[in-house]
């Protein structure tokens, strides 16, 4: 059974997107397998997910107005 239901996180992301804060790479990272608690996953996910969040933090272009929109 899924933990999260997906749609809602679509439904979000093209709201941001549409208010011009699109997920990085223009779409949400989805790891095949994995369910809610990704940093609890097998290792195999767990890198998947890791390696995408220390390529994100590693962007220059963090430092503009919006880091945090």
């Amino acid at each position: 059974a899924r933990v999260v239901e997906t749609r809602s996180h679509e439904r979000f992301g093209a709201s941001r997107a549409a208010a011009g804060y699109a997920c990085d790479g223009g779409k949400p990272l989805v790891i095949k397998g994995a369910y809610h608690e990704i940093l609890f996953e097998k290792d195999a996910m767990r890198s998947v997910a890791l390696n995408a969040i220390v390529e994100f933090f590693n962007k220059p272009n963090l430092s503009s107005g919006n880091r945090f929109a």
